[in-house]
């Protein structure tokens, strides 16, 4: 499981450590395309993959600081979700309420 592959790096296996690699620059240079159009104040990674922690989330933020705008790089955060899973539910919900 995707759990099994973070523990596993956190513990410094190096198969697992290029895994984490690779989900870390597919995210982050998603992060930075979608960022560089949309010009969001925040990006939040919910779901499965919050779940790794800042043990992903500093390689995110490395590929997305080298493929996003200079203006963007400054104004976006990256930030994990802190409601799990519900995360995604309760940002639709709170745009529909306003």
């Amino acid at each position: 499981t995707s759990k099994d592959i973070f523990m596993a790096a956190a513990e410094g296996d190096k198969f697992a450590d290029s895994i984490v690699d690779k989900v870390s620059e597919y995210l982050g240079l998603a992060t930075a395309n979608i960022s560089n159009i949309l010009n969001p104040d925040s990006v939040v990674i919910g779901g499965g993959v919050s779940a790794a922690g800042e043990f992903l989330l500093d390689g995110v933020r490395n590929v997305f600081a080298d493929n996003s705008f200079p203006q963007i790089k400054e104004s976006t955060q990256i930030v994990l979700a802190t409601r799990g899973n519900d995360a995604g539910v309760l940002g639709a919900a709170s745009l529909l309420l306003k």
